[in-house]
Parts: C-alpha cells; sequence; structure tokens
C-alpha cells in the first residue's frame, strides 16, 4: 500500500551529538552545540563544572589557575587545600595554590620563567596543549620534536588531541569550549610512562599492545568508555534504572573485554541518576561507566556517536507482499509504481513498542491481515557500515483529544474516552512528556482540545496503572472544513488529501473538525464542530476574460491578512443556490471601483470554500447581528457585543483597498470609540467584526521602514504638494520608494504634523495605495539634525504612539538612547545601554507610554540593522549593515571613546530593528548632556572582576 498523502521514507546519517548525563546540563550549551558532548562528559566526570547560576559560558575565557584544577581533576590528583606552590604571585591561601603545586611538582608546568606563574591570565591555546601532553606522559617525544611550542603542537595534532578544533592564534586565549573539547579530545589517548632507569630508561605508550598495561586519563579516573547499542530500554528491564548494552567496542579496556568475554555479548548497566537511556535505544552509542566501589559501577553519560544510519518508514509505505524478516520493500514516493528495499541483517532484532517480538510479521501483520488501519511508524537502524539494518523498531501510537484538564490534580480526560492520571513522585514509574518539537513540558502546558500521542505499557482506557508512559503534546493538530472528494484510501478535506483511520465512514458533504495523527492521518472527526469560520471580506468580482476563456474571479481579504483573488468554481454555491459560471449575477454586486470596497460593507463578510483546485465551490454571506458607534470595553471584551477571543477583525477603515487588513483582538483599544458590523457563526458566538471608522488604517505587524533621503515632488499636475521618500526595510539592502501627500485625503496621517516629521532617519510605516502612493503613514520617531549634520538623539512621536497597539504583544517597544559596552550571556550579545526613552505598551492606556529607563537590550537573531554614515563633510545617510560587525563595537569598549546613540525597535524583548549613530562625542560628555552617569566603565571593570574570581572556584 502506498502513502498516498505522504511518503515517511527518508536516508539519513546520524550525525547528533546529544546525550545525557548525570547532572543537570547547562542553559547555555544546546544539545546540537558542537562544544555538547565534550563539556558534558567533562562534567559528569566533574573535571569541567560551570556557574553557579547553571551556565558554562562557552565563549568565555579560562584562567591558567583554573586551567590547572582542570588537569589536576583529569589526572584524578588528590589535592589540599593549601600549599606552598613555589611562585612569588601565588599565596599559599589562593584558591588554586594546591593544583598550582600539584602540577608545578609534576612539571607539567614551569611557570612565566620570572618567578612567577600568572595564575590570572587566561590560558592561551597552545599553553593548554602543552599541559595536556604533558600531563599523559609525552614530554620527551615532545622536546624530540621541538619542544615549546612545535613539539607540543606536533604530538597533540598526532594523536587528534586536535580533533575538532579550529584555531588560527595559537597564542590567543583559548575559550572554555575550546578547553573542553582539548581536555575530552586527551582523555582516551594513551599514556606515555617511562619502563626502564639510568642506562635502560625507555618511554613506552601504554596501548594495551606486546604486554604492555593499557591506561589513559579515563582508566585513570575508573571510567571505561564503551561503544555499542542499547538493546533493552529501561521501560523493560527488571530494574527501571537499569539498561542492557551489547559493546561493539571497548577502546582496549581489558576488564570488560575479560568478564564480558566477546565484547558483543549485551551486559546490563545500572544508570547513575540524571541519566535516561531511551532516547539511544538501537542507536549507535558511547557510554561512559565509572566505577563507584570495587563491585559497583554507574553509567554516568550516554552520547550518540556517528555511526548508525537511520531510514523512518510509515507503514503505508511498505509494500507487505515483498517484505519478510531479511528485506524489507517499500515505495520511495507517493508516485512510484516501483519498489525499493533495505536489506536486513542476517540475525535482525525486532521490536514493537519498545518490547523484542519475534520478527516482522508482529510489527506489520495481524492474524494474516496487514495492518493498514494503525498509525505505525517504523525505524531501520543500520549501526555496523555494511548497509544491512540490524534492528527494526516499531511504534504504534495511540491518539487522543484534551477535554477537560485538572493540573491541581495531575490528571486529564479525553474526548476519545481515555483518562490520564499522573503520579510524578512515583521512582518506579518513567514519563516523557514532550511538546511536538520533543522539547519537556508540564501538564500545566497543556489545553483543551490538544491532540496527543502516546505510547505506554497500559493496554487499558485508564491510564493510570502503568511503568511507563511516552506523551507527545501536538497542539492543535486539526482541520476545519468539508469532505469534497473521496478515494479508495483516503478523502479530501477542502481540497486536500488525507488518509482516514478514525474508523468513520466520510461521505462527500460531511463537515466538521478532523483530528490528525503525527503523520496527517484523521483519527477522529467532530460533525458538531462549526465550519463557517473561514471568513473572508470580498474587496471586489467580476468577470475576467483572458485567453480563449471567461472566468469569474472574487478578489478576498482572507482572515490570514492576505488579498487574494480566487476563480470561482462552475456550479458555485451562493447562499446555498447552485449558479453556473455564466450566470454568476449576485457577485455583481461587488463589483464596484476599487476604491469603494466600503460600500456595502455589511453584505461583504462572506464564509467560502475551496474545491481541491484551489477554486471557489461555495460562498455564503453572513447576516449582520449588529451595527453601529460604541466604545470597546476591554475588561468585558465587547464591543456592541461581547467577541470570542479568536474573533476576525477586518479593518476597512482605510483610502484604498489595499490598506485594509485583516487581524485579531489586539486591534481594539480600551475605551476607544470604532464605527462597526458584528456578525455570529452558527454556534450564536461573535466572532467577525468588521471596523468602518476609528480602526487604525495601518496594519502594525509590517516592518518599520527607515528614511534614507526625502525629496519634494507634486501630484495632480501641481495641486498637491508631497514627498518621494526612499527607505530601507526589512534588512534589505535594495532602497524602496513610496510618495506620501501633504494632503489628508490622499495621504492620511496618523497625527497632526507628521508630514513635516518625514525627514532623513524617520523611523515610519504606511498603507501603499497600490499605486506607490501612502494611503495612509505614520511617524514613530524623529532623528534630529543639528545645522553641522550631527545627529542627536531621536525624538519619539508620542501622538503617532498613542494609536500603536494593534497586532503588538505588550513586549514590544521602541527604545532611545545611547551604548556603553555589549557583553554575552548565554549564547546572546547583550547592550549595557543608558535610555533616554522607553515606550511600550501599558495596561490601561490607550497606546504607547514611556515605561522608565532600562539597563540592557538583548540583541534578537536576524536583526535589521542601519548606520548613520558620514559619506562626505555635508552628506549624511543611513546604510544597511551589521554595526557589531564595523569598528564602531571598538570605539564604544573603552573608557572616553566614542558614544554610539541608537533607536531600537523590540518584538518580545529582542531587538528586530536597530539604527545606531555616532555623536563623535566621548560616552562621558554625551553621559553629562542627557542626564546619565559615567560609571558604566567601572562597573563593567568590577563586574568582570567578580566574574572571574567566582569563575575560578568552579572551574
Amino acid at each position: 500500500m502506498k502513502n498516498l498523502k505522504k511518503v515517511l521514507a527518508l536516508v539519513v546519517a546520524l550525525t547528533m551529538v546529544l546525550g545525557t548525563v548525570a547532572f543537570a546540563g547547562y542553559t547555555d550549551v544546546a544539545d546540537d552545540a558542537a562544544e555538547y558532548t565534550a563539556v558534558s562528559t567533562l562534567s559528569s566526570l566533574d573535571i569541567l563544572t560551570g556557574f553557579e547560576v547553571g551556565s558554562f559560558q562557552p565563549d568565555g575565557d579560562i584562567t591558567r589557575a583554573q586551567f590547572a584544577a582542570v588537569v589536576c581533576r583529569a589526572l584524578g590528583a588528590s589535592v589540599s587545600g593549601n600549599a606552598v606552590t613555589g611562585f612569588s604571585d601565588v599565596a599559599s591561601d589562593h584558591w588554586a595554590s594546591g593544583y598550582i603545586a600539584y602540577v608545578a611538582g609534576q612539571k607539567i608546568v614551569n611557570g612565566m620563567g620570572d618567578g612567577t606563574f600568572a595564575p590570572d591570565a587566561n590560558v592561551t591555546f597552545e599553553q593548554a596543549v602543552k599541559m595536556l601532553v604533558v600531563a599523559l606522559g609525552f614530554e620527551p617525544m615532545a622536546a624530540q620534536k621541538g619542544g615549546y611550542p612545535t613539539g607540543y603542537m606536533v604530538i597533540a595534532n598526532t594523536y587528534e588531541m586536535t580533533k575538532g578544533i579550529n584555531v588560527t592564534d595559537q597564542t590567543a586565549p583559548a575559550s572554555r569550549a575550546i578547553v573542553a573539547q582539548l581536555t575530552y579530545n586527551a582523555l582516551d589517548i594513551p599514556m606515555m610512562e617511562q619502563t626502564g632507569f639510568g642506562s635502560q630508561t625507555e618511554y613506552t605508550i601504554q596501548d594495551g599492545t606486546n604486554n604492555k598495561a593499557y591506561k589513559t586519563l579515563l582508566t585513570g579516573l575508573d571510567v571505561a568508555k564503551l561503544d555499542g547499542a542499547v538493546t533493552v530500554s529501561s521501560r523493560y528491564a527488571g530494574d527501571k534504572g537499569q539498561i542492557t548494552f551489547r559493546i561493539d567496542e571497548t577502546y582496549d579496556n581489558e576488564d570488560y573485554e575479560k568478564n564480558n568475554g566477546d565484547p558483543k555479548d549485551p551486559m546490563v548497566f545500572k544508570l547513575a541518576d540524571g541519566v535516561d537511556a531511551n532516547d539511544f535505544f538501537g542507536v549507535a552509542s558511547t557510554i561512559y561507566v565509572k566505577e563507584i566501589t570495587n563491585s559497583k559501577t554507574e553509567v554516568i553519560a550516554i552520547m550518540a556517536n556517528t555511526d548508525s544510519e537511520i531510514v523512518d518508514l510509515a507503514l503505508e509505505d511498505i509494500e507487505e507482499s515483498a517484505t519478510n524478516n531479511t528485506q524489507i520493500t517499500y515505495y520511495p514516493s507517493s508516485s512510484s509504481t516501483k519498489t525499493s528495499r533495505y536489506k536486513l541483517a542476517d540475525k535482525p532484532v525486532f521490536y514493537y513498542n519498545y518490547k523484542a517480538v519475534n520478527g516482522i510479521d508482529d510489527i506489520i501483520r495481524e492474524k494474516g491481515a496487514f495492518k493498514e488501519g494503525d498509525d505505525i511508524e517504523i525505524t531501520l537502524i543500520e549501526n555496523n557500515g555494511d548497509s544491512n539494518f540490524d534492528m527494526v523498531i516499531a511504534k504504534e501510537y495511540k491518539y487522543a483529544i484534551v477535554d477537560v484538564l485538572e493540573v491541581e490534580r495531575d490528571r486529564f480526560s479525553t474526548k476519545t474516552a481515555e483518562n490520564f492520571t499522573f503520579d510524578f513522585e512515583d521512582d518506579d514509574k518513567e514519563y516523557s512528556i514532550v511538546d511536538a518539537n520533543g522539547d519537556a513540558i508540564a501538564l500545566a502546558d497543556f489545553k483543551e482540545g490538544d491532540v496527543v500521542a502516546y505510547l505506554s505499557s497500559s493496554n487499558s482506557t485508564n491510564y493510570a496503572n502503568y511503568d511507563w508512559i511516552e506523551i507527545i503534546n501536538l497542539g492543535e493538530s486539526n482541520v476545519t472544513g468539508t469532505v469534497d472528494e473521496t478515494t479508495a484510501d483516503s478523502i479530501y478535506v477542502d481540497g486536500t488529501e488525507y488518509i482516514n483511520v478514525s474508523g468513520k465512514a466520510l461521505q462527500l458533504g460531511d463537515e466538521g473538525m478532523f483530528y490528525l495523527t503525527k503523520t496527517g492521518k484523521i483519527f477522529y472527526v467532530d460533525t458538531t464542530a462549526s465550519v463557517s469560520s473561514n471568513y473572508g471580506y470580498i474587496l471586489n468580482a467580476k468577470k475576467s476574460e483572458s485567453g480563449f476563456s471567461t472566468a469569474y474571479q472574487v478578489k478576498m481579504l482572507t482572515k490570514d491578512n492576505e488579498i487574494e483573488i480566487f476563480t470561482v468554481k462552475d456550479q458555485i454555491k451562493v447562499d446555498g443556490k447552485a449558479y453556473d459560471e455564466e450566470a454568476v449575477t449576485v457577485l455583481d454586486k461587488y463589483n464596484t471601483d476599487k476604491n469603494k470596497f466600503n460600500e456595502i460593507a455589511e453584505q461583504r463578510v462572506v464564509t467560502f470554500k475551496l474545491d481541491s483546485n484551489g477554486l471557489i465551490r461555495e460562498i455564503k454571506t453572513i447576516a449582520k447581528a449588529e451595527s453601529g458607534k460604541a466604545e470597546y470595553k476591554a475588561d468585558s471584551q465587547k464591543l456592541g457585543k461581547s467577541l470570542e477571543d479568536d474573533v476576525v477583525i477586518f479593518n476597512i477603515d482605510a483610502l484604498s483597498e489595499t490598506g485594509v487588513y485583516a487581524t485579531d483582538i489586539s486591534l481594539l483599544v480600551d475605551e476607544t470609540e470604532y464605527e462597526y458590523i458584528v456578525f455570529k457563526n452558527a454556534n450564536d458566538e461573535y466572532d467577525c467584526v468588521v471596523i468602518t471608522k476609528g480602526g487604525s488604517p495601518i496594519d502594525y505587524t509590517q516592518n518599520v521602514a527607515i528614511v534614507q533621503s526625502v525629496t519634494t515632488v507634486t501630484l495632480d499636475d501641481g495641486a498637491t504638494n508631497a514627498k518621494k521618500v526612499s527607505y530601507y526595510a526589512a534588512g534589505s539592502y535594495d532602497l524602496a520608494s513610496i510618495i506620501i501627500a501633504d494632503d489628508e485625503d490622499v495621504s492620511r496621517p496618523t497625527s497632526k504634523g507628521d508630514y513635516a516629521k518625514v525627514t532623513l532617519g524617520s523611523f515610519i510605516m504606511f498603507a501603499d495605495n497600490g499605486e506607490g502612493v501612502a494611503s495612509a503613514y505614520t511617524v514613530l520617531a524623529e532623528a534630529e539634525m543639528s545645522k553641522d549634520k550631527k545627529v542627536a538623539p531621536y525624538t519619539i512621536n508620542e501622538d503617532a504612539l498613542k494609536a500603536f497597539v494593534a497586532g503588538n504583544d505588550k513586549d514590544n517597544g521602541i527604545v532611545t538612547g545611547y551604548i556603553e559596552n555589549w557583553k554575552a550571556n548565554n549564547g546572546k550579545r547583550i547592550l549595557e545601554v543608558k535610555s533616554t526613552a522607553n515606550y511600550k505598551y501599558a495596561e490601561g492606556a490607550k497606546g504607547w507610554t514611556n515605561s522608565g529607563s532600562i539597563d540592557e537590550l538583548v540583541i534578537g537573531a536576524g536583526m535589521n540593522t542601519y548606520t548613520f554614515h558620514n559619506r562626505t563633510a555635508t552628506k549624511l545617510d543611513v546604510m544597511v549593515g551589521d554595526w557589531l560587525g564595523t569598528e564602531t563595537i571598538d570605539r564604544i569598549s573603552e573608557d572616553g571613546k566614542e558614544a554610539t546613540f541608537f533607536i531600537a525597535f523590540t518584538v518580545d524583548g529582542d531587538v528586530v530593528d536597530f539604527v545606531t549613530f555616532s555623536t563623535r562625542k566621548s560616552i562621558a560628555d554625551v553621559a553629562g548632556e542627557v542626564g546619565g552617569d559615567s560609571t558604566g566603565d567601572s562597573a563593567g571593570d568590577s563586574a568582570g572582576d567578580s566574574a572571574g574570581n567566582s569563575a575560578g572556584a568552579t572551574a
């Protein structure tokens, strides 16, 4: 059988570097970060740790004293608290004196050559390499190969200590991430030891060959590094805290080879607290096993390696008749008529919902019949590079729809009869509750109507008595519409094809809400759900003649804020009556001049349905419930009628049809008067409103435009003065332009006096009438220019901001001020600023208000950056560019350097539009002029010292 909706067959090389370890992890080291494996493994071994706030600061520096502590821990050295080091700058009560004394005593370090150690200096890359090479015993070989630093670098490169590291300057400070990678790479390099004395002195690499012992930093820490795969999940182990692991490679660890006999025989391992191996089931992995006592070991970390090849299939991709225990035959695409196959290994293993089964029949067949009605996902895993897949793992997800959620009682019931109860305090039960992206969530994140996919050890509909349960919250995984086509294997809902596994026979014309599985199949149908919420506002309608055909077309503003032109289908239904294409005169009432889209507004709200070709097959006009003029009441969410949370609002208070837009309830400002029309759906819910007057004529969800230049032009044969405005927007390097007329009947300003404020550098937004003229515009902020082309801080247009609420969250805003410095934190750049204005939404206010000063701004991903640039002594304009990549940052990083003024537009607290320019004045001078102070530099220094000292204790 072929999957007619979506073929999931996909061959990928597993290159993930994620893992789980016996500690909580770091807030600034993501699972997919390059340094994750190194940092996580070293932290599990207590060799390298982070900071008390839960961060690791991978881009930060590490001092020589801190790295001395790392080397000691890697060697498993027992170090006393205070010690005499022999260095003049390291007192015996220095926090690292014991570590420094140890590495000096082992001749791992010699100091700076003048009797000092420089404990607070940042360790350089070549210094870190030298310490590790000596710690591994390779000092004699390094001396023979050129000494410091060349000989040590040769050893490091030869034995892959520098693998995965790219450093251009060996004398520069090494970041904490680089030090972690160096130390991690050094862990399983065989050590060199002296094996003779006097004239018989020899140095031998302890690699386990020729009767030599096998010794690494890991063996010195009583830790074994083992490669293989988890063959029995902890969910089906006798003890929930253990796994069965097949060992493929022991890194020459004789203890495990001897104890295990055949390294490929599975062994049972206890998991340390915090280590979860379920995600590594069947996947080529590396485990780190630490000896706790003479008779007790624990897996302290498990990481995926890059040896696996994984294939994901849906059951319906498989050709049943040609699939058996030696091969999986499948269709490579939805249009394929020929099959392909994956070969299985000689003795493949098969699992169904984590439990071992006898063969492929237990996965794809049931009592001789193909399980085509089930939503089964199949994963093939090949671990040894021979292209024959070793494991076949099937998961049969079940699905439910959240109905009643009782977070305080740790339970929820569903529309599909299942009840879920959790006892999170029971250590004998395993819970995995994640969202569709695989991120852990809590029950408080669930809501009514969410679709959940689940696996469990229980087969009851009352999910309280189980050993383990896995739940994936898919959110609002549903579509609302009408069945308009059917085939033997699938149905079409409003033109989109779905496989139906709901068990309910669906007929043409069936309407409702269709709930979808992870793979997009329909598993549940609610025919009581309203399908009338697919609202549109008809702007125009007319016949269009092109080529050899004549078609009726409708221009529609959809609820998704798109203006689209739809072609009408033959035999369209309008208000329940069937019309053919030539007789759709019922739509002629909408055939108007494009600037009269607001005439008969109460008749233009419709619901519409499309066929599989995107043609309109049905239109229903919606009778108004009420129209009038009233103030909006936010507390009761009332404008004439009490509106639904998901109300669709069509704003047609514009001068042209291109200025209309659709939005949500955030458009409405408390205690503001609107002229409106309210509509209700089949469930008597007021879920659609048309604002005919009083709404903003500008869609505030658009990008801010930065004015680059302004020239004077005329409209209407010179009768109307106007400005041609060139601008940048959305970070584009291409200039665009718009004409703004000094005539409110042509270009409506948000506030009086806006026309004069349209100048170089201004922050503006506008609505285009479709012919390059702004039908409405607003100036959010104006750049003040002095006579000598110097730039002073921006001035916020408070009148404009009174209307600046629509489409914006309460965390959005506009900030002006000057930059004092910058810092890195949790992988983000943070600007240290002095703000002269900070405008954002305030409760109870009719727009944005000045909310007080701020000290920091977070640089957002994909930030649009612009810079004022002096091309000549008299020419100043705006350029697109990343200011962090220029000398600008250097000018604000040292005491007395130039201040950099800025204006920032923020969304959800992150900067999205950012304009900067220099005053050619010092930070201290600017601080005095704008009423600030000049304490930023000293504060920065003390903060840096404090961070360095606290970091030393935890390295």
